[in-house]
């Protein structure tokens, strides 16, 4: 839903709003310039190595050009811009903090038709290919499917590196998180039913919830205690000491949430009001292309041509499937005119 990509039925309701400093998705604004999205599934073509593939996506959502609307103008910031859209200092960037950079020229690759890259490296280029588009916003959902718990952590500890680096976001989902990886995020969203029960710092939920009266047993995993404390299972997480609580539902815990003073800054941040921040949100959403028909044109036929000339076995399949499709018109233009003198000389014979 913050991606604006949710597949709507047309009996479905959504209620509520999604805005990025007061701006919210219209035709105005092109939110996939703001917000970017990463599923479970890696949808990467074998044939293009890991440069190329981030190189592709770079050149089409950024026009070709390092240039921002915040650059500014001048003589040394266009020398630099020239340079940097020289040197290609986007992609490389990318690749080097995602550790891609050794394999960069690798095909990508399949189970099938060509060896490429791993398992947990073809995940990486995924993330990198959504990076090198460059949005302030980054959804990743579950993207830990498939990938054991050192991949995982590895991934989402280059993540809060090229957060850090960039200064955007990332919102990452993942399914039964070690603690370690856990550990790597700055603020942790905790969703029960739809509604937030905790939204802050990491290193403060343990303590929100004990002020609940609420326990973390010894040994246990904080983001699997987190996932049992709406759920009924929650109540033998009670304090023994603290007589008066009690178990908590979802409603009460999303209360207690922003009646705490966490909740009571968020509240007051949301209705401050947002002074130039949405005036830069809706100049990165203006325009929904940044190539001339003409470049667009010469970066996919570019691109088709060398996925059509590195696929020999799809070149030698196609041209033997014409020639049976020749040699088949060939026969059966034979075979009629067979038939037609077979038929002339059958009715010259009755006669």
């Amino acid at each position: 839903m913050i991606a604006d990509n949710l597949l709507k039925s047309k009996n479905a309701v959504q209620s509520g709003t999604v805005s990025l400093t007061g701006v919210t998705p219209t035709k105005d604004v092109v939110w996939t310039n703001l917000v970017s999205y990463i599923d479970q599934i890696d949808r990467l073509h074998p044939y293009l190595t890991v440069f190329e593939t981030c190189k592709f996506a770079w050149q089409c959502r950024s026009g070709g050009t390092h240039r921002k609307p915040w650059f500014g103008e001048g003589e040394e910031v266009d020398k630099e811009i020239a340079k940097m859209d020289e040197e290609l200092e986007m992609i490389h960037l990318v690749l080097e903090v995602l550790g891609l950079a050794r394999v960069k020229d690798t095909f990508v690759g399949d189970q099938t038709s060509v060896r490429g890259v791993s398992g947990g490296e073809k995940k990486r280029v995924t993330v990198a290919e959504m990076l090198c588009i460059g949005t302030p916003i980054l959804c990743c959902d579950e993207i830990s499917t498939g990938l054991d718990a050192a991949t995982t952590y590895d991934i989402v500890r280059l993540l809060g590196v090229e957060s850090r680096l960039s200064e955007t976001i990332k919102i990452v989902s993942l399914l039964q998180p070690p603690p370690e990886t856990v550990a790597l995020f700055d603020e942790l969203i905790v969703l029960s039913e739809g509604k937030i029960i905790y939204s802050g710092p990491v290193d403060e939920v343990i303590d929100h919830f004990n002020s609940l009266g609420y326990e973390i047993p010894e040994r246990m995993d904080v983001a699997d205690w987190l996932q049992a404390l709406p759920t009924k299972d929650g109540v033998k997480y009670l304090r023994k000491d603290a007589s008066d609580a009690k178990h908590l539902s979802t409603d009460e815990l999303s209360a207690k949430f922003y009646e705490s003073d966490r909740g009571q800054a968020i509240l007051e941040k949301l209705n401050s009001p947002y002074g130039k921040g949405g005036d830069f949100v809706r100049e990165i959403g203006k325009h929904l292309y940044k190539n001339s028909l003409r470049r667009s044109l010469k970066l996919l036929m570019g691109r088709e041509l060398l996925l059509w000339w590195r696929d020999k076995y799809q070149i030698k399949a196609k041209l033997a499937q014409s020639k049976c499709m020749q040699r088949a018109i060939s026969l059966s233009r034979e075979i009629k005119l067979f038939l037609w003198l077979l038929t002339a000389y059958l009715c010259f014979v009755q006669t």
